[in-house]
């Protein structure tokens, strides 16, 4: 049975990989255990399990996108669903039909939901499906309009679910959604949080509520930051942090912590650093008797309400020193507020002191529209940015619109109606530093949702932000120096980097111009649209720039026609390009399609690179079409953009990201949100959040890559594992590099560059040290690769820039010094091959791939090879979960150790029962199967005791139901009994580390260590002493029990994917029983060696294959191995088989080699006699090597060779699980231990002496139908069919000359040596056709002197002189010589009857005789031809050409050639006519009908010529 192992591994790959991709429908789940609504309709069959309410994304997306209602059949029966529907309480009506059912399609009969299955009912588009975020009461309706389960959610979080929690009704968010599964727990996994990484520090934390706005740093210093609307009870606060210069860092400060309280401090602002000075608060009131953040009346001055949101701070100076200024804050309302605060710097107390304050007058100016964040210019003045939240002007005065308060807001400010195309600039605040400055609106910089306009040092260039849904990056390049009046508006048009992952996925920019114009045309534009108010909306027209507008001006400046009318439009000027920004610049092709984009921000004191927020990587970023095609990111994104010496961006990379989102939260230790940023002097960043996503919005400090570090030149770092394929959704794909060399490595600088087709990925390492001899993992997600896998990582975002995304088909990584020298590369996969620091092809990935295969240099042990070749990564390949232990396993015991030997059948069983019995503490088993009454209630026996009892059982055992239950019912009793069961098995979303838990190994009280190459079962453990040659040792040592204990507890780790406890899906069939234990109980003391042992644990797939290697290596004169099988080829991996290479070269240095295999797969497995001949003829009898190879002889008590143990020199002693073949060594999971004590090896020597010289009548070691034991008795070659130097057989020879091969002599009995095996004067090969003519079977003939029993002596009859063939004679028999001189007269007989003494001496007589010699030369041809042809036995099943299945395989028909069982011949389902009845297909042609006749004596008649009739009626059967 193991020996099919590998054979069926991959069959088992396919199934699995398929039922990946089974379709979402009524999914069945035993004991889910699922939490039901209990408030209303509690009685429901069909209830409402879960929704989704406020989807991630678009509410009307296609599912898995857009909004969802989840249903669960609680009944015991299937129940239909035609005409039900889902209705909310605003009476939105949602139908459940094949629209909106996901995976209606893949029903079995349509509309059914079954007993225990889920039904996903998903809005899809259709329009119907409205769940309110803030609470929703959702009514199940059947077909008759009856509430059968009626439902009421509270507040729902973006992209979190609902569901009951069960125990009062109420419908809390869950964990995580599970549409079409069982629901998560509805409170979240109390894990600790993720550090914060090194390149963030947390400064500040705000109260509930509030944003951190309006950072400015001024010359001396000091961080303006302010917090707008907070919760109740604190107010929107503007202040600055004093005693901390931020122009001047030190390398490092302190982070506050997360768990600060905002009651800590009365206004709620914590800080790590300086102290919080607050400067203003909204309501305060200032020295000009206004209130801080106070809308007043343009016509009036009337308070319209005080605002609670101060954005934006700049800090504008009257003096050099820059201790007296003025603070300008904007209030970024509808309509919006500007305050001025006249400050001083106190130096005795470290604070500011307010000298004076008000509210400016925004009147000049139409008033501000949601004045968000800003700058300062080059030139000193403050430039505010309008967030114009109003993309489609056509709604400006529509009466009917959602927001229509906010005109009619501005509408009472200014007094009437206002103009939408006033709002949605940059505002420039002239004359800063006096009492009385001035506001003007600068046009050219184009109308759209400003967020910030950065000016460059070169006071032309400006790069702004746009920030909203579909929004667009700008660039403006002014005519003139320091006058942004007049200019050309750019667009930007991205293109992405392969890859999706937001994170690491950058963008190539280029520009596109929208336009030319000045402040006073544009202003000519916006008058034209003065004087419109809502009596001038007619629905469904527009009073403003129309859509189909903007199409004629982007077709005039392409001259194409984009809308495809035939036409291409006109525009007489530009205005489209500057009144609607961003739909131009959609309509000329640039990128619509950021998300929430920040602002955008520079310092000239460090000049490489602009910085821009993305505070939420989601809609038009992440819908798989456009320019931008990401995976979401609902934290947020920091993007560097490298600016070049003319002030110009081609390239965004993001630099930071959001760490994970799960029920509406983002890390506490990760930005979330970004939203305003400030740059450093030093070139670090201020991230400033507005997130819902933390409880306390926070303020970052963000330190960039540190420069390079100093190299010495040494090529002392490598790649040296790699995994492309993360476990899916856990973000923990990983690499890691050593350091090979003798001295520690700093990576400063450092770089791995992923090429693609466009320019390189780069990742720059920050600080990091490697010592000598030192690896680093690095992990996205290390927390979840340490618990998916234990392996322990580091932040690949934290130790660099941006971790590299390692893409699963393929990729190429370089390492690179801080020069560009070319360290290290690693090319797999897909990836391109044709780089610097490679050569040849990539490395091929082996099996199925990802996820969770781990590529390795070498072993994975520390060799790592440098070839810069795919060879160099083929030796050896993991998976996640696998352990790689490179400890070598040597041990030395101490010397009160023993050991004993333990050789099954015969004392198998007795000296486990033993061992268990003395347990007084603990017992681990780990074990392939388990199913031994008599061992399990030993088990249970020790469990009473008070033993603790762990067992490890692999799930998928290659067997019957009936055994695989049996199996799980010998777990669940001693699961019940108090036993720790675990479960190997394959995981749901990757393949396992191992293909089986194979090991035999045992380890009791933690001293003690039994391995073994048997189950514990009956054939392999008997207790009746009948069963399979198994070879078990027990080792009594604590130092080795514990080195065999490290390598169990690593699969005793529930953590692990492939480990699971045991439950109620390992339960046995209602109906099992455990057999009648049958041993008696009683043992027998055994034999033990004491003393230090030196010895070597080896664990497959870790260290089996060298370990095996260097013990052939090791062999000077002899190793013997006993073997259930040897593989020849190496299913796993690539190149030579290494394991056979090794005993070729022992062979080579003259050891000698003895090989004993099982023989009972012989028949049905080649590479059993494959091996024999390899050793026997190829090696010895051709190459003169000493290896000889036998399949082992049974006996009465020894049923099947099941071990696989080696003995090298007649000293050392291999015992274990390890079958010799590539999946043992390199997939499953093995244990066995190399003893060096020559007492102890001398026990099995012995026992394999005994199995190599016994002989019975069957075993045919070189497979020539010749038995092992009939060769030797008559001076024939057990070992080799073939005759050296011929192309014959040994079979095939008749060396006595007697018309018999061997093969004919061995089937009729006869003795090859002696041409008359019975001395009866008849030749053996003349027997056949005698016993033919007398009716009797050939056998007996050839043993018999009278067959027949007549009485006559079979030589007379057969008509021959014994004496003819006398040799004394030459050949000449016993005849009388005649003269031929006689008297023709003489009288011969007298009387009156002449009786002749010769009666067939007349010509008739003669000719009668010649006829029936004939004839009888006919039937003996015909039954020796039969004789001669061997039958042969298959254990397949019959198919014939037809495709009808016969299952009895021993069944005594014939097989006619063409059939698929024979490959070289035609295959008879080719033809097109039968060859005997003219119809294809009918079964006569296959032979079947004659009794008396087997298959091969029917085929061998049909090629001498007979016909299917003739053999009919010739035999006398009726056809069948």
């Amino acid at each position: 049975m193991e020996r099919r192992l590998a054979r069926l591994a991959m069959a088992m790959v396919i199934v699995f990989a398929g039922s990946l991709f089974l379709p979402l429908q009524n999914i069945t789940l035993e004991n889910s255990g699922v939490n039901l609504d209990t408030n209303k309709n509690s009685s429901c069959v069909i209830c409402i399990n879960e929704l989704m309410p406020n989807a991630d994304g678009s509410d009307q997306g296609i599912f898995p996108q857009g909004e969802w209602v989840e249903l669960f059949n609680t009944g015991s029966s299937s129940v239909s669903l035609e005409g039900w529907t889902i209705v909310d309480i605003g009476g939105w009506t949602h139908p459940i039909n094949e629209n909106t059912w996901v995976g209606f399609s893949d029903l079995p009969t349509p509309y059914l939901i079954e007993p225990g299955a889920y039904v996903v009912i998903a809005e899809n588009e259709i329009g119907t499906l409205r769940l309110n975020n803030g609470g929703e009461t959702v009514y199940l309706k059947d077909s008759q309009n009856s509430v059968v389960h009626e439902i009421t959610t509270g507040q729902a979080g973006n992209g979190v679910s609902k569901i009951s929690s069960g125990s009062n009704g109420e419908w809390v968010d869950s964990e995580q959604p599970t549409p079409g599964a069982e629901n998560s727990a509805g409170e979240p996994v109390d894990e600790p949080d993720p550090p914060t990484p090194n390149d963030l520090t947390r400064i500040m934390m705000v109260p509930n509520g509030a944003e951190v706005t309006g950072l400015h740093v001024n010359s001396i210093g000091n961080l303006f930051v302010s917090a707008m609307h907070p919760n109740d009870p604190y107010k929107a606060t503007i202040g600055v942090v004093n005693e901390f210069d931020w122009n001047n860092l030190p390398d490092t400060f302190s982070e506050l912590p997360s768990t600060s309280s905002q009651t800590d401090i009365w206004h709620g602002i914590r800080t790590s650093v300086g102290t919080y000075q607050v400067l203003l608060q909204s309501g305060d009131s200032l020295s000009s008797g206004e209130l801080a953040g106070g809308i007043y009346a343009a016509d009036d001055g009337a308070l319209l309400f005080t605002s609670e949101k101060p954005d934006f701070n700049v800090f504008v100076p009257t003096n050099s020193e820059g201790t007296e200024g003025y603070l300008y804050s904007t209030w970024e309302s509808r309509p919006a507020g500007v305050s001025q605060l006249h400050l001083e710097w106190n130096e005795m107390s470290s604070e500011w002191n307010t000298i004076g304050g008000k509210m400016l007058d925004l009147s000049g100016i139409n008033g501000g529209w949601v004045l968000c964040f800003g700058s300062l210019s080059p030139w000193g003045t403050p430039l505010l940015s309008e967030e114009l939240y109003f993309a489609n002007t056509v709604d400006w005065n529509n009466p009917n619109y959602n927001y229509h308060q906010d005109q009619l807001e501005l509408e009472d400010y200014l007094g009437y109606y206002p103009n939408p195309y006033d709002y949605g600039w940059i505002i420039e605040i002239e004359n800063a530093d006096s009492a009385n400055p001035l506001l003007e609106r600068i046009y050219p910089l184009g109308r759209f949702s400003h967020e910030n306009a950065q000016v460059m040092p070169d006071r032309k260039t400006v790069y702004l932000s746009d920030d909203e849904q579909a929004t667009v990056l700008f660039k403006f390049i002014a005519d003139s120096v320091g006058d942004l009046h007049s200019g050309t508006l750019y667009a930007a048009k991205v293109n992405q980097d392969s890859g999706t992952n937001a994170a690491t996925t950058g963008f190539d920019v280029t520009w596109i111009e929208l336009g030319h114009s000045n402040s006073a045309q544009i202003t000519s534009w916006i008058n034209q649209f003065d004087g419109i108010d809502t009596t001038d909306f007619v629905n469904g027209q527009n009073s403003y720039i129309t859509d189909q507008e903007i199409n004629d001006w982007a077709e005039h400046r392409l001259n194409d026609d984009l809308d495809g009318d035939g036409n291409v439009g006109f525009a007489s000027d530009n205005r489209v390009a500057f009144l609607e920004s961003r739909k131009a610049a959609a309509a000329l092709g640039a990128t619509a399609e950021w998300n929430k984009m920040e602002g955008v921000v520079f310092n000239e004191n460090s000049p490489e690179y602009l910085y821009m927020a993305m505070s939420d990587i989601r809609n038009e970023m992440t819908d798989s079409s456009g320019d931008i095609r990401l995976s979401e990111n609902r934290c947020g994104i920091i993007y560097s953009l490298e600016v070049n010496e003319q002030w110009d961006v081609t390239r965004i990379e993001p630099v930071e990201a959001g760490g994970s989102y799960s029920s509406g939260q983002c890390e506490v230790n990760r930005i979330a949100g970004p939203d305003n940023l400030a740059v450093l002097n030093d070139g670090s960043l201020l991230i400033a959040e507005d997130t819902g996503k933390h409880q306390n919005n926070m303020l970052w400090h963000w330190k960039p890559p540190a420069p390079a570090s100093d190299w010495n030149n040494q090529y002392d770092v490598k790649f040296t594992r790699i995994m492309p394929g993360e476990v899916p959704n856990r973000d923990n794909d990983w690499f890691e590099l050593t350091n090979t060399g003798d001295e520690k490595v700093s990576l400063r600088g450092w770089t791995i560059e992923r090429i693609r087709s466009t320019t390189p990925w780069i990742s720059t390492f920050n600080e990091l040290e490697i010592p000598a001899g030192g690896s680093v993992v690095f992990s996205e997600n290390p927390s979840n690769l340490l618990s998916d896998g234990g392996i322990s990582a580091l932040d690949g975002n934290v130790l660099m820039n941006n971790m590299p995304w390692l893409v699963d088909s393929g990729s190429s990584l370089q390492l690179k010094s801080p020069d560009g020298t070319v360290i290290d590369t690693v090319v797999y996969g897909g990836g391109d091959a044709d780089v610097e620091g490679w050569n040849g092809a990539a490395i091929s990935v082996p099996g199925d791939g990802t996820p969770g295969l781990i590529l390795m240099r070498g072993t994975g042990c520390g060799d790592n090879p440098d070839t810069d070749t795919g060879a160099d990564w083929e030796y050896r390949w993991i998976r996640i979960g696998a352990s790689t232990f490179c400890d070598g396993g040597t041990i030395t015991t101490e010397s009160s150790s023993s050991v004993t030997a333990s050789i099954g059948p015969d004392s198998g069983f007795n000296d486990l029962l033993g061992w268990i019995n003395e347990a007084e503490t603990s017992i681990h088993l780990h074990v392939y199967q388990f199913m031994s009454p008599d061992l399990t209630t030993a088990l249970l026996n020790a469990i009473s005791r008070g033993v603790s009892v762990t067992i490890l059982l692999e799930d998928g055992i290659l067997d019957g139901s009936s055994t695989k239950n049996n199996q799980k019912g010998h777990a669940q009793i001693l699961h019940d009994a108090g036993a720790t069961v675990l479960w190997m098995e394959d995981p749901s979303v990757i393949s396992s580390p191992y293909t089986y838990i194979h090991s035999k190994v045992a380890v009791r009280d933690s001293e003690s260590v039994w391995i073994s190459s048997g189950n514990w079962k009956d054939t392999s453990i008997p207790p009746d002493g009948i069963g399979n040659r198994e070879w078990s040792v027990f080792i009594n040592s604590a130092s080795f029990a514990n080195l065999v204990l490290s390598r169990m507890s690593w699969d005793e780790n529930t953590n692990h994917l492939h480990i699971s406890p045991h439950s109620s899906r390992h339960a046995p069939t209602f109906d099992w029983e455990m057999e009648t234990p049958i041993h008696d109980g009683q043992t027998t003391p055994v034999t033990t060696y004491s003393g230090s042992q030196e010895m070597k644990l080896m664990t497959c797939p870790d260290d089996c294959v060298n370990g095996i290697i260097s013990m052939i290596d090791s062999a000077d004169t002899s190793i013997e191995l006993s073997l259930q099988y040897l593989d020849l080829d190496w299913y796993w991996g690539f190149g030579d088989n290494p394991i056979i290479e090794a005993l070729y070269q022992a062979g080579q240095r003259g050891v000698q080699i003895r090989l004993l295999l099982n023989g009972f797969y012989a028949d049905s497995d080649d590479e059993i006699r494959d091996a024999v001949n390899l050793f026997n003829t190829n090696w010895n009898a051709t190459e003169g090597l000493d290896v000889t190879a036998r399949i082992m002889a049974y006996s009465d008590t020894i049923t099947k060779l099941h071990n696989k143990g080696a003995i090298i020199d007649g000293e050392s002693v291999l015992v274990g699980s390890m079958n010799w073949g590539s999946n043992a060594a390199l997939r499953n999971r093995e244990m066995g231990v190399l003893i060096h004590n020559p007492e102890l090896t001398l026990e099995y020597l012995q026992s394999f002496n005994e199995d190599w010289n016994r002989l019975d009548s069957t075993t045919d070691s070189d497979g020539d139908l010749l038995p092992d034991k009939w060769e030797i008795e008559h001076g024939l070659n057990r070992h080799s069919a073939a005759v050296l130097g011929t192309a014959l057989s040994e079979q095939s020879l008749d060396s006595d000359e007697d018309g018999l091969n061997n093969l004919n002599e061995y089937l009729l009995g006869g003795d090859p040596s002696d041409n008359d095996t019975d001395d009866d004067c008849i030749l053996d090969g003349d027997e056949p056709a005698f016993a033919q003519s007398v009716m009797r079977a050939a056998s007996a003939a050839m043993n018999s002197s009278d067959v027949d029993d007549n009485g006559i002596p079979d030589g007379i009859q057969f008509g021959c002189d014994e004496e003819e063939i006398d040799d004394d004679n030459n050949g000449q028999g016993n005849s009388t010589i005649d003269d031929g001189n006689k008297d023709p007269d003489e009288d011969n007989g007298g009387g009156i009857i002449n009786v002749r003494d010769d009666p067939l001496s007349t010509p008739g007589a003669k000719f009668l005789l010649g006829l029936t010699v004939i004839a009888g030369v006919s039937l003996i041809g015909a039954g020796l031809s039969m004789i001669r042809k061997p039958r042969t036995r298959t254990e397949s099943i019959l198919i014939d050409d037809s495709g009808y299945r016969f299952d009895d395989a021993d069944a005594e028909q014939a097989i006619l050639k063409g059939t698929r069982f024979d490959s070289e011949s035609e295959d008879t389902r080719e033809w097109t006519e039968g060859r005997d009845d003219g119809v294809h297909g009918k079964i006569v042609l296959d032979g079947f009908g004659f009794e008396t006749l087997d298959r091969d004596q029917v085929q061998f008649l049909l090629d001498k010529g007979m016909s299917i009739e003739e053999l009919r009626d010739e035999h006398g059967e009726d056809e069948v």
